[in-house]
């Protein structure tokens, strides 16, 4: 972190950062989890255009953890340099600095309202909400994702909260759990984006849109060209809900997320006992081909119906798609890793409009990864 952290203070022409900092195995632990930023300020960074940050800690200072224990631990602060960094943070920042956490110093080292394109992967902190929108005045590509254990209104808060100035031009809001605050969301941004993502690495009924939210996508964001969404299937496909979506006018292409698990195999691991009939473990009917192609087939049609202009693609993909584990010790998921996907084209590579004896949809081939869920 250190070195990232001088390279960015010496290069002016830096305009793009992508900072992932994370476990790695059982004892690689990061130096810390954030840039080390100067308490006593004085810093400056270049003004990033895009900033994609994906487990970072904004809600740190470096005052309070050089604080010793409030009840023991004098001897291990002491030998462990607690002592040094205490003497020497108190020595250099001023009394009316000490409380400054790490995102406030950031705010002040940076011009964020050259920010075009902000990435938060592995949650959003309540406390860079409490902050940061005001400063987000150029935002053009936003992409949020939400982290398990993270309040449900931190990211609607988020979205809702940022400057008039901002007309996202793309909004990716990834893993939610029903969206809640999706209404208000839509309200505030859905004149400007010509793309939208509401889905899942994991795709489940939980993260599923309701009919009725993408209804309110075809009728507020009628200038949407690319959806990517999660829909919920039960024994059959849910055309109702790809109806819906075929209602929004300038809509261009769609990418749709499917669960593999059954209701009775979601989150198990390979080495608990499941209730599951062995019939019983994917969640039907299963994605093909032929179905791909169904509903490509069925989306166009209703399309044409309705007088709008065909779509040219559309992508569908099942099952888990999150990136392969490189922390601690984690447990198997029984179907981690596994997933299908494939792409309907009605447009050759050319440009040129397919025959009827062209193939429409076919499946991509993917690379399954080892995904691992964490013991205890």
């Amino acid at each position: 972190m250190e070195a990232l952290h001088n390279r960015l203070l010496s290069c002016p022409d830096v305009h793009s950062l992508d900072l992932r900092v994370a476990l790695e195995g059982c004892s690689g632990w990061p130096e810390r989890w954030n840039l080390p930023f100067r308490l006593a300020g004085g810093e400056r960074y270049p003004a990033l255009a895009s900033l994609t940050l994906d487990g970072y800690r904004f809600d740190q200072s470096d005052w309070e953890d050089a604080q010793p224990e409030k009840y023991g631990g004098i001897l291990g602060w002491i030998n462990f340099h607690g002592a040094e960094k205490y003497v020497r943070l108190w020595m250099d920042t001023p009394a009316d600095r000490r409380h400054l956490r790490n995102l406030e110093l950031w705010l002040e080292a940076m011009d964020w309202s050259a920010l075009e394109s902000l990435e938060l992967r592995d949650g959003v902190e309540d406390y860079f909400v409490d902050l940061a929108p005001p400063h987000l005045m150029g935002l053009k590509h936003l992409a949020v994702e939400e982290g398990w254990e993270q309040n449900k209104s931190t990211i609607p808060r988020l979205l809702t909260s940022l400057p008039d100035s901002v007309h996202l031009r793309s909004l990716a809001w990834i893993d939610s759990q029903e969206y809640a605050g999706l209404a208000e969301v839509l309200e505030r941004h859905c004149d400007s984006p010509k793309s939208i993502q509401l889905r899942s690495k994991l795709p489940s009924s939980v993260n599923a849109l309701f009919k009725e939210q993408l209804d309110m996508l075809a009728e507020r964001c009628q200038g949407l060209e690319q959806v990517s969404a999660v829909l919920n299937r039960n024994g059959s496909w849910p055309w109702e809900h790809l109806a819906a979506l075929s209602r929004i006018p300038g809509l261009v292409s769609a990418d749709i997320w499917f669960e593999l698990s059954s209701d009775c195999m979601r989150g198990a691991t390979q080495w608990e006992p499941t209730t599951c009939d062995k019939g019983n473990i994917h969640r039907e009917p299963r994605l093909t081909a032929f179905h791909a192609k169904e509903m490509f087939n069925f989306v166009q049609e209703q399309r044409k119906k309705g007088t709008l202009a065909p779509l040219r693609s559309m992508v569908f993909y099942e099952g888990d798609w999150e990136r392969p584990w490189t922390g601690p010790i984690y447990e198997p998921i029984r179907h981690g890793g596994k997933k299908v996907k494939f792409e309907c084209n009605s447009m050759k590579e050319d440009g040129a409009p397919k025959e009827p004896d062209d193939e429409l949809c076919a499946r991509v081939d993917v690379k399954r990864v080892n995904r691992r869920r964490l013991v205890g």
